[in-house]
C-alpha cells in the first residue's frame, strides 16, 4: 500500500506538470518500440458502468473521459489493460490550495486512474489521463478531447519490457490459439537477472500456470532484441521467441510439448566426455533419475553453470522433452531455478491433479511422508494439509500402493522433504490397493491403557467387553489428552473413526475426535487456584483450592505430574488443572482431582 500511495503522489504532480506544459506547446508523440503511434482515435463517451456512490463527486464529463481512456486500452493492450467490470472507487486529489483545475483519482484492483483537467468551458477542456498498475510495471499517459478523442503520449509510454510481452501473448493468440493464456489474466512480474549480472536485465511474469520470461541485453533502445519464453506449468507447452524494438516477433524455437518440470530437486553436474549434455541435473534422492539442463535464456545458463559441480542443491522449473532414440536423452528446458539457500521464496505454483503415491519415510526421519510423482522420475515432494480429515486421510494412504490425485499449491525453499511441501486441499483415489475405510465409533466406554517401554506401541484402548484397539489423534492437543489418559485408569466414553488392518494394536486403530470422563467423576477443565501443603503428621499432604474457596484433595498417578504438584505447592503458584472429580475417596473432604494437565497462571 505504501508504494501504491507513494506512486499516486507523484503521478498526481505529474498530471499538474504535463497540463501545464500543454498550456505552452503542443506535444509531438515519439515512435516508441511495441505499441501503437500517438494518432488521435475516436472512442465513445458514455461511461462503461453506472457511477458507484463513491463516483457522485467528478460530473459525468470526467468519467466519460476515464472510460474513454479504459476503451482505448482495452483496443490497443487487451492483455495488459485493465479488465472490463472493474469496480472503481472515486478520490477527490486536487493539492490544497491550486485553483483553476481539478484532479480525480480512480482505483480498482491493482489499477490507478488519475484525470487532471483545467476548469474551462465544457467544450474546450482537454482531461490529462494517467493509467497505471504497479504490481506490473503497466503506465500510460494520454489525452481525452471533449468529443472523446483519444491522443496517447509516448513519453509516458507502457514500459517497453512489457510490451513485449504484449506483443508475445498476441502472437500466440495468431498461431497458437488453444494455447493462448486467457484475456484478462491478472500477471505478477519479478525481477531474475542473476546477482553480480552485469550489461543484462531479465524479468518474468506469472499468472496461474503461465510464465513468461523476458530477458535483453542493455543497449540503446533502437538496438534491443528480446529473448521471449513463453511456458504453461500444467500442459508443458513452451515457446520461444525474439522481439526487436518495433515490435517483430521471431520464433527462434518451434514449439515444445512435454512433461512439465515444476520444482524439481536435486545437484547440478557437469556430463562426461561422449555424453549427450554438458549438465545434468542428478535428482534426489541418489537414484531417482539423472536429465539433461540447458537453459531457455542466456542469464538461466550462467545460473546453471554455476551451481555444476558443487553442493548446493537447487529448484527447476520447464519443460521435459525426451528422445526416445537417445539413451538417457531426456533433458529440461529451464524456465527458472532456485538455489535451496536462505531467501527470497517464488510464488507457490498450483497442484492441480498429480499423480502419484503417498509414502512414509523411516522411523526417525525428520519428516514423516512425502509424495512421489508417478512417471519416469519419481520425484519427492513434501506433503501435508491443514484439514484435519485430509491429514488423516494422508496418512492412511502411506504405503498403500493406491494411487491418488492432487490438489492444492507447492511452495519450495521451506522445511520439508527436498526443500519444498505440497498443501493439499483435495485428494483423489483413483487406483491401485484401497486405503482402510474408517468405521463409526460413538460413545464406546472403556479405558485407555499403557504399555511398558521397549513395546512396539505405546498404548491400546480397552472397551468394556474386553476388546482392544489402537488409539491416537491427528490434533496435537487430543494426544496429549490421550497420553495423560492412559496413565489415569479413568473410565471414558469416545467418539472417533475405526481403521482396520493398520499398524497398530491388534491391526485396528481409533482416530480419537473426543471423548468423555465416566463413573463417579465429573471433568475439570481448566479449574483455576492454587496446591497448599498441609502439616507435617496430616492425614493428606496437599489439596488444591479453588477459587471460590472450595476444597479438593488432588493427585495424579503420572510421576512426572506428582513431582510438578509437590513443587508447585511449595511455590504456592496459581495454577490451572485438567482432569476428573472423583468423589466418596479418601482424601480431602472425600473428594479427588485426578490430575492429566496442569498450567501455571502467570
Amino acid at each position: 500500500m505504501k508504494t501504491r500511495h507513494c506512486a499516486s503522489i507523484f503521478l498526481i504532480i505529474l498530471s499538474v506538470l504535463i497540463f501545464s506544459a500543454c498550456q505552452k506547446a503542443t506535444p509531438q508523440p515519439t515512435q516508441s518500440p511495441v505499441q501503437p503511434g500517438a494518432t488521435p482515435t475516436q472512442a465513445a463517451v458514455q461511461p462503461t458502468a453506472v457511477p458507484t456512490s463513491a463516483e457522485t463527486g467528478a460530473g459525468n464529463e470526467v468519467l466519460a473521459a476515464r472510460d474513454a481512456a479504459l476503451t482505448y486500452l482495452s483496443e490497443h493492450y487487451s492483455q495488459d489493460a485493465p479488465a472490463s467490470g472493474l469496480g472503481w472507487s472515486e478520490e477527490r486529489a486536487t493539492p490544497e490550495g491550486l485553483v483553476g483545475s481539478e484532479t480525480y483519482r480512480y482505483a480498482g484492483g491493482d489499477w490507478i486512474i488519475t484525470v487532471s483537467y483545467p476548469v474551462v468551458a465544457p467544450e474546450a477542456v482537454v482531461y490529462q489521463v494517467v493509467v497505471v498498475n504497479p504490481a506490473t510495471a503497466f503506465q500510460w499517459h494520454g489525452e481525452v478531447n471533449a468529443t472523446g478523442d483519444v491522443t496517447e503520449f509516448s513519453t509516458a509510454a507502457a514500459d517497453p519490457v512489457l510490451a513485449a510481452r504484449t506483443a508475445t501473448l498476441a502472437y500466440l493468440g495468431e498461431h497458437y490459439s488453444a494455447n493462448t493464456p486467457a484475456s484478462g489474466m491478472t500477471w505478477t512480474r519479478t525481477a531474475m537477472t542473476p546477482k553480480g549480472l552485469v550489461g543484462a536485465e531479465a524479468y518474468q511474469y506469472r499468472s496461474g500456470y503461465w510464465v513468461v520470461t523476458i530477458s535483453y541485453p542493455v543497449v540503446a533502445p533502437d538496438m534491443v532484441v528480446y529473448s521471449v519464453v513463453a511456458s504453461n506449468e500444467s500442459t508443458g507447452f513452451q515457446w520461444q521467441g525474439d522481439i526487436d524494438a518495433s515490435g517483430k516477433v521471431v520464433e527462434t524455437t518451434a514449439l515444445i510439448s512435454g512433461q512439465p518440470v515444476v520444482g524439481w530437486y536435486g545437484l547440478v553436474g557437469s556430463g562426461f566426455a561422449g555424453e549427450q549434455f554438458d549438465a545434468y541435473l542428478a535428482l534426489e534422492p541418489e537414484g531417482t533419475g539423472k536429465v539433461g539442463l540447458t537453459g531457455t535464456a542466456p542469464s538461466i545458463d550462467i545460473e546453471i553453470d554455476g551451481l555444476r559441480d558443487s553442493d548446493t542443491h537447487a529448484h527447476f522449473w520447464g519443460t521435459l522433452v525426451c528422445d526416445e532414440s537417445e539413451q538417457n536423452g531426456c533433458q529440461i528446458a529451464v524456465t527458472r531455478l532456485r538455489q535451496d539457500a536462505p531467501g527470497s521464496l517464488f510464488d507457490s505454483d498450483p497442484v492441480e491433479r498429480w499423480e502419484g503415491t503417498i509414502a512414509s519415510t523411516p522411523e526417525g526421519a525428520q519428516f514423516d511422508d512425502y509424495f512421489v510423482l508417478a512417471g519416469d522420475f519419481a520425484v519427492r515432494y513434501g506433503i501435508d494439509s491443514t484439514d484435519p480429515a485430509l491429514s488423516a486421510q494422508l496418512e492412511s494412504l502411506r504405503d498403500s500402493e493406491a494411487t491418488v490425485r492432487l490438489w492444492g499449491r507447492l511452495t519450495c525453499g521451506i522445511p520439508d522433504l527436498n526443500g519444498s511441501q505440497i498443501g493439499v486441499i483435495a485428494i483423489e483415489v483413483v487406483g491401485g490397493p484401497q486405503p482402510p475405510t474408517p468405521m463409526s465409533v460413538d460413545g464406546w466406554v472403556g479405558t485407555i491403557v499403557k504399555l511398558a517401554a521397549g513395546a512396539e506401541y505405546d498404548d491400546y484402548f480397552e472397551r468394556e467387553d474386553g476388546e482392544r484397539f489402537g488409539i491416537d489423534s491427528t490434533d496435537e492437543d487430543t494426544q496429549k489428552r490421550i497420553a495423560a489418559l492412559r496413565t489415569t485408569g479413568s473410565r471414558v466414553r469416545i467418539w472417533g473413526h475405526l481403521l482396520i488392518d493398520v499398524p497398530d494394536v491388534e491391526n485396528k486403530q481409533i482416530q480419537l475426535e473426543r471423548y468423555k470422563l465416566e463413573s463417579r467423576s465429573q471433568a475439570v477443565e481448566g479449574w483455576v487456584g492454587t496446591i497448599i501443603a498441609l502439616e507435617a503428621g496430616a492425614q493428606h499432604d496437599d489439596y488444591f483450592e479453588r477459587d471460590d474457596g472450595q476444597h479438593y484433595g488432588i493427585e495424579t498417578p503420572d510421576p512426572k505430574l506428582a513431582k510438578r504438584l509437590e513443587m508447585l505447592r511449595e511455590a504456592g503458584a496459581t495454577v490451572r488443572v485438567w482432569g476428573e472429580l472423583l468423589s466418596d475417596v479418601l482424601d480431602v473432604e472425600g473428594r479427588q482431582i485426578r490430575v492429566v494437565e496442569i498450567e501455571e497462571v502467570e
